[in-house]
């Protein structure tokens, strides 16, 4: 049996090196809700586990001269709560981070392990998608910036390079008369897999919708009762326009749109077993 090594950097460059060199054999750990599981269930058996909750550049949260946002990867959703000016500003990507398990859970989850974990029934991601985040990921290579929506290449797969690491996400302005939220359907009331969940991020003029972005995922379980379930593959399914087929079907997206005309009432509607 091989013995796990632990390291706690209090820089990024040194976080990146220890990670890179592990060539595939080290695991991340920003709050460990999902990395300690997979290690207990023997799912995973890393050679070196990277804490990267002392470096302040992922567990600090910005405010831009614009009015935006940059979040740590590793923030956790009990500390983002606190932050009033971004819980005014996008309660909805909020919200997803914070209907991840129990009060003690919320205390270590982060928008960056949710993401870096790549179920497709991630609560946070939808919102982040929906916000048009973009993470700034830093490597071997150096540092780059990926929308969210373009960061996952199937379940549990992520199109980072070897060594890389996800730093910080970087949240837009807000324009006025905008707002988002996050809503799921689960079998039970609280700390449950969704089997769909939905984030909107709306930009309103009067009574007209000026732009819009939605982003869904589903778990990968199939619906009860579902007459195609045996048909259901483990991918995800991600909302797109009717009659438009998925352009990227193994990854999140969302849908951009600006429109003059409110949406028609006979409109398809979000289904969750389509």
């Amino acid at each position: 049996m091989t013995d796990t090594q632990y390291l706690a950097p209090a820089t990024l460059d040194e976080a990146v090196s220890a990670f890179a060199a592990a060539n595939g054999a080290a695991r991340i750990l920003a709050g460990g809700t999902d990395l300690l599981v997979q290690i207990q269930a023997g799912v995973v058996k890393p050679g070196l586990i990277v804490d990267v909750k002392k470096i302040g550049e992922l567990t600090s949260v910005e405010e831009t001269v614009d009015g935006g946002f940059i979040v740590g990867a590793a923030v956790s959703g009990a500390k983002l709560e606190k932050h009033l000016n971004f819980a005014k500003a996008w309660p909805g990507a909020l919200e997803g981070l914070n209907l991840i398990g129990s009060t003690q859970v919320q205390g270590r989850a982060s928008f960056g392990g949710n993401l870096c974990n790549g179920s497709p029934a991630a609560d946070s991601v939808p919102g982040l998608v929906a916000a048009g985040a973009v993470a700034t990921i830093q490597g071997p290579n150096g540092r780059r910036e990926m929308p969210v929506e373009d960061f996952p290449s199937g379940p549990g797969k992520t199109n980072l390079a070897p060594g890389e690491i996800v730093v910080s996400f970087t949240f837009p302005p807000r324009p006025p008369h905008s707002g988002d939220a996050y809503l799921r359907m689960i079998p039970r009331t609280e700390m449950d897999i969704a089997v769909v969940g939905c984030g909107v991020n709306l930009t309103m003029d009067g009574d007209t919708c000026t732009a819009a972005r939605v982003a869904w995922v589903r778990s990968h379980r199939p619906c009860a009762g579902c007459p195609t379930r045996k048909q259901r593959s483990s991918a995800p399914h991600w909302m797109t326009r009717p009659s438009r087929p998925p352009r990227q079907p193994a990854a999140w997206r969302a849908i951009p749109s600006t429109t003059s005309a409110a949406p028609s009432p006979t409109a398809p509607r979000l289904r969750a077993c389509s």
